[in-house]
C-alpha cells in the first residue's frame, strides 16, 4: 500500500487498522531486522519485543471496543406521545423512563420516549407513566402503563392521545391498541378492527386548528406560553377581536393579560389607540402592577403610544385611583413617562421652524411642567425619578436659544441662562432627593453639568 493509503486507512478505522498495521508491516520489518546478523542484536530485540507489546495492547483495545459494540451494557426502547397541547403533560416516577418534549405549531406538542435499562425488558413488563389533563379549574390525572413488548427494542412505537374520545392510543407494528388507564397487565395485544382507518383519524386530528390562544397563554410551560405571544402578534389583525375583549374582561388571569400586551408590544403598541376604552383603562391599570414584567410592558406600550388620548385615559385613572397609595403612585410615574414623551415630541415639532409649531414650544413646557407636579403622588423612593421632568424642561428651553437666534445667529442671553437655571434646578433636586444613585439615567446628570458650565450644544451631546 502507498503511505497516503495508510494514512485514509488509518484516519478512517482508528486503532483497529494500527493493529493490522503492526502485525503486517511492523512485526515483519522487526523480525527481519532480529535474523539480520549485520543489525546490532541490542537494539533488534527491544524492537521486536516492543512491536509485540504494542500489538498485544492494540489487541487488547480492539476486544474491548468489540465487546461494548455488540454487548451493549444499556437497552433502548424509543417511542413518542402525540398529540398533546396547552397544559397537558406527561410524568413518571420511574427511573427508566426519559422523557423530551418537542414543541410543534399552533401550541401543539409531542414527546419523545426513552426506556434505558441496564437488562433487557421482557414481554409483560410494564412502566408506568401518569397524563396529566388537568386544568387550572380543574384536576384530571391518568395512570397508564406501557406493555413492553419484545420488537419494541427492533423499531419503535407511536402513543396517541385521542382528544373527542378520550383515549390513549397504541400504534405499533401496524397495529393500533387502546390502553385503558389504571391498566394492570397489558402483555395482551389484539388487533382493532379498523386500525388503518383509526390512523388517519389520528393523523387528520393533529392537523387541526391551533389550540385557543387564551388556554396557551395560561399554559404552565413558558415555551408554549412564549410561542403563543409570538403567534398572536403575527395574527394580531386577525385576532383584534381576542385581544381587545380579553384586556376588557376584569376576570382575565394574568398570563393571558401578560402575553396579550407582550404581542402589542412586539408591535411596538401601534394599535395601542384602536383599543376600546375598558382594554385600553386595562393597559393603564396594568402599569401600575406589582408585577414588574406586566407593569414595565405596559408602561412600555403607553409610552412608545403617547397621545393626548392616553394622558387623558391616566389622569382619570389616577383620579379614581386615590384610594390606593401604592396603585397611585405607579400611576403617576406612568403619566410622568407619557407626559415626557409628549413634551419631547412637542420639542420636535418646535425645532422644525415652520409658522404653525411655533405655538409647540409652549405645548412642550406645559407637559413637562404637568409631568414635574406628579411627583407629590409618586412614593418618596421614586420622587428622584420626576426629575426627567425638569431635564425635559431643560432641553425645550436650549432649543429654544437656539432655534430663535437673531439675525446675526446669536442666541439671546436670557433664554440661555433660563435653560441653565433649568438644568441647575433638575441637578438640585436630584442631589437634595436623598436617593441621587436611585435616578435611573445618569447621562443626564451628565449633560446637564456640562452645560450648566458650558451651555453650548455639544455639551448636550455627551456619550453615555
Amino acid at each position: 500500500m502507498k503511505p497516503e493509503d495508510w494514512v485514509k486507512v488509518l484516519y478512517t478505522y482508528g486503532p483497529f487498522a494500527l493493529l493490522v498495521f503492526f502485525m503486517v508491516c511492523g512485526e515483519a520489518r522487526a523480525r527481519s531486522a532480529v535474523r539480520d546478523t549485520g543489525v546490532n542484536k541490542k537494539l533488534s530485540i527491544p524492537i521486536y519485543a516492543a512491536n509485540w507489546v504494542v500489538i498485544f495492547t492494540l489487541m487488547a483495545f480492539a476486544l474491548s471496543a468489540w465487546y461494548r459494540l455488540t454487548f451493549d451494557s444499556e437497552f433502548t426502547i424509543r417511542g413518542s406521545l402525540q398529540n398533546l397541547q396547552g397544559a397537558e403533560m406527561i410524568t413518571s416516577n420511574d427511573h427508566n423512563l426519559f422523557l423530551s418534549r418537542r414543541y410543534g405549531p399552533g401550541g401543539h406538542f409531542d414527546y419523545e420516549l426513552r426506556v434505558i435499562t441496564q437488562k433487557h425488558l421482557q414481554d409483560g413488563d410494564e412502566v408506568p407513566f401518569e397524563l396529566d389533563l388537568s386544568t387550572p379549574e380543574s384536576e384530571n390525572i391518568k395512570n397508564y402503563t406501557l406493555p413492553i413488548r419484545a420488537d419494541f427494542y427492533s423499531g419503535t412505537f407511536t402513543l396517541s392521545y385521542d382528544r373527542q374520545r378520550g383515549k390513549l392510543m397504541l400504534h405499533e407494528g401496524g397495529r393500533d391498541e387502546e390502553l385503558p388507564p389504571g391498566m394492570i397487565n397489558a402483555g395482551r395485544h389484539d388487533d382493532a378492527p379498523g386500525s388503518l382507518f383509526t390512523w388517519k383519524v389520528e393523523a387528520q386530528e393533529l392537523a387541526q386548528e391551533p389550540v385557543p390562544f387564551k388556554d396557551r397563554l395560561e399554559a404552565p410551560d413558558p415555551i408554549i406560553r412564549r410561542q403563543a405571544r409570538q403567534d398572536l402578534a403575527q395574527q394580531h389583525q386577525q385576532q383584534w377581536q381576542f385581544i381587545d375583549s380579553a384586556l376588557a374582561n376584569p376576570k382575565a388571569s394574568y398570563r393571558v393579560k401578560l402575553g396579550v400586551i407582550s404581542a402589542l408590544s412586539s408591535n411596538k403598541c401601534s394599535d395601542l389607540n384602536n383599543l376600546s376604552p375598558s382594554a385600553l383603562m386595562s393597559v393603564i391599570q396594568a402599569s401600575a402592577d406589582r408585577d414588574p414584567s406586566l407593569r414595565e410592558l405596559a408602561r412600555g406600550c403607553l409610552v412608545a403610544q403617547a397621545s393626548p388620548a392616553v394622558d387623558s385615559a391616566l389622569d382619570s385613572a389616577l383620579r379614581s385611583s386615590a384610594r390606593n397609595a401604592q396603585n397611585t403612585g405607579e400611576l403617576a410615574r406612568t403619566r410622568m413617562e407619557v407626559l415626557y414623551a409628549l413634551g419631547i415630541a412637542a420639542d420636535k415639532r418646535y425645532g422644525s421652524r415652520q409658522a404653525q409649531d411655533w405655538g409647540e414650544f409652549d405645548r412642550a413646557v406645559e407637559e413637562f411642567r404637568k409631568a414635574w407636579g406628579l411627583r407629590q403622588l409618586a412614593a418618596v423612593s421614586d420622587k428622584v425619578v420626576f426629575g426627567k421632568a425638569l431635564y425635559g424642561w431643560g432641553l425645550a428651553l436650549h432649543d429654544r436659544s437656539w432655534i430663535e437666534r437673531d439675525i446675526a445667529h446669536q442666541r439671546k442671553p436670557e433664554y440661555v441662562r433660563a435653560a441653565q437655571d433649568k438644568f441647575s434646578e433638575f441637578l438640585n433636586e436630584v442631589q437634595n432627593s436623598g436617593n441621587a444613585g436611585g435616578y435611573p439615567y445618569p447621562v443626564h446628570l451628565k449633560r446637564a453639568e456640562a452645560y450648566v458650565e458650558k451651555p453650548v450644544p455639544q455639551s448636550l451631546q455627551l456619550a453615555e
